[in-house]
């Protein structure tokens, strides 16, 4: 079969941001011998996240579908495919149970599902990924973009042929599916096991405001490792294993962060990597704990994180005590820095590594000459760059994310201020020098990251880094390898517990040890990383350069 005339192909969207009552649009073929064979177009919204008997492979939709529309597009405002109808509640059912027919009730797969199968189809893969994205801004735009992509196939039999094989086609009444054939269960792997049980993991990050693009960067590692767990058929108390993953915005806001925490325990999520931020992540424990969900942070470096009492809180990486403690021994014995400015952007993190990093520096002989707070939203420092060229420091602390490291760096630049510049994890991206607007002279910058691999796993960071960049079109930013051990270490309890119960697992989480792609992965008594490793960067020609990785 082929298709005489140009194809648009549409964005396939696993979007775990479809929430009920989401607007959605449709297109297909309804009775096509009585209405036509041109494509209806309608509107409607999103009912449930879930099918008939609950089921969290479907949504359920009031779109008026008509039978004959199965497999044609779910699509959201933008013009994404978020899923695909697959069948519609039999009105015949509806009046043996209820005694009526019911509202039009119709079920489209989410694509997540669809993406699995995809993901083991390497030709067909490939050209996904490679197929231009295109965004509407209206839902004229929509029905347009649906209209260009979606085919009506229309078989025609020979009367004369059609009797005879209709009974040649009938299976006797003992026939069994053929060696190998299974009933279709929601993706490719699970295909080929009958009984396979779904269980939803949580991921929150930043997605939007400041600092999405290292939200994003945490989500690209979730999605990998479900991809890569869902590849395994793992077995879990003798039942082969499917995780969804299901996707929170954050914003940076702890506000929000409770927001999506409350949304993910409401939909019964299994486990929650998340959030990225201390600022986030220690008032969403709170929620986790009396929800009894486990919670991983890939990133949250704030001490007080595991220090609540929660048997919920763990993390992947060191804390801003022995961050700043690093950093501080460069600073003073490194750099030899004796006078020192020190500037926080006000956030639970920002503030707690200045300060730690404060107290540092002071043992280890330097003097603290400035120090200033600023607004984690701001972008112009003026005031607070002459205040430092009058302290006239050898060396710059910043307490912050890189989209304000940057500015900061250009801005001193710009008024002859070249000293030394060191910070935390949230300055050490790759996007520090684009940010900076390439102010960063070599060696000027120096950062420490709480994580790092020795010398004996590079090769294995480094296949990472390469199947993500395959994967997302991108660099890794920093944390994407941490999350996805975290999931892996959620995986491993539930193994070894046998069960995807919180109740049951989380006493196991504790007991995991296996190797990573972040190194030796193991949690002590109060949810900690053991021997977290610390890697000391700079910055050459504009890009990030590892110093040397610390324990």
């Amino acid at each position: 079969m082929s298709i005489d005339k140009a194809t648009a192909p549409l964005y396939l969207e696993s979007n775990q941001k479809i929430r009920r009552g989401s607007e959605v649009s449709t297109l297909g073929f309804p009775n096509v011998g009585i209405q036509g064979a041109e494509a209806k177009f309608t509107n409607g919204t999103l009912t449930a996240e879930s099918g008939q008997g609950d089921d969290i492979r479907n949504f359920q939709i009031s779109t008026p579908i008509q039978p004959g529309n199965s497999g044609g597009p779910l699509l959201d405002s933008r013009g994404y495919v978020v899923g695909v109808i697959v069948s519609k509640l039999s009105d015949i059912y509806m009046l043996e149970r209820q005694g009526e027919v019911g509202q039009n009730v119709n079920y489209a797969v989410k694509v997540q599902y669809l993406l699995a199968m995809i993901a083991g189809t390497r030709q067909i893969r490939d050209q996904i990924l490679r197929a231009p994205v295109k965004t509407a801004k209206s839902r004229e735009e929509v029905a347009e973009m649906a209209e260009e992509a979606v085919y009506l196939v229309v078989g025609t039999v020979d009367d004369k042929r059609k009797e005879s094989e209709s009974q040649s086609r009938k299976p006797p009444a003992t026939a069994q599916p053929e060696s190998g054939q299974q009933e279709f269960r929601g993706n490719q792997q699970a295909a080929s096991i009958p009984g396979t049980r779904l269980v939803r993991l949580g991921h929150v990050g930043p997605l939007t405001g400041a600092i999405a693009h290292l939200g994003r960067d945490n989500e690209n590692g979730a999605k990998m490792a479900i991809e890569d767990l869902n590849s395994m058929n793992i077995v879990i108390g003798g039942q082969v294993t499917k995780f969804e993953l299901i996707t929170e915005n954050d914003g940076a806001d702890p506000r929000m962060g409770v927001s999506a925490t409350q949304r993910l325990v409401s939909m019964r999520v299994k486990g929650v990597v998340g959030h990225l931020n201390s600022g986030t992540s220690i008032p969403a424990s709170e929620v986790y704990f009396q929800a009894g969900i486990p919670q991983i942070s890939p990133s949250a470096t704030n001490p007080q994180f595991t220090r609540q009492g929660f048997n919920t809180t763990f993390r992947m990486v060191a804390n801003d005590e022995a961050l700043a403690s690093l950093i501080a021994k460069v600073a003073t014995q490194d750099l030899v820095a004796r006078k020192i400015a020190v500037i926080d952007d006000n956030t639970m993190y920002g503030a707690g590594i200045a300060y730690a990093f404060k107290r540092a520096a002071e043992a280890g002989g330097a003097t603290i000459v400035n120090v200033q707070t600023v607004h984690n939203k701001a972008t112009n420092f003026s005031a607070e760059v002459a205040a430092i060229k009058s302290s006239n420091p050898d060396l710059v602390f910043f307490g912050g994310m890189d989209s304000q490291a940057g500015p900061l760096l250009q801005q001193l630049a710009a008024q002859g201020v070249n000293v030394k510049f060191v910070g935390g994890d949230g300055i050490c991206t790759a996007d520090l020098p684009r940010l900076s607007n390439d102010a960063i002279r070599n060696d000027q910058v120096y950062c420490a990251e709480a994580g790092g691999v020795e010398a004996s796993r590079t090769a294995t960071l480094r296949e990472f880094r390469r199947v993500y960049k395959d994967r997302f079109g991108m660099d890794v930013q920093v944390y994407a390898p941490y999350v996805y051990d975290a999931f892996y270490a959620l995986a491993a309890a539930m193994v070894r517990a046998g069960s995807v119960e919180p109740s049951k697992y989380l006493a196991y989480i504790k007991g995991v040890r296996y190797n990573g792609v972040t190194g030796l992965i193991s949690f002590d008594d109060n949810g900690d990383i053991r021997q977290p490793a610390l890697t000391l960067y700079t910055y050459r020609n504009g890009k990030r350069a590892s110093h040397h990785v610390a324990r």
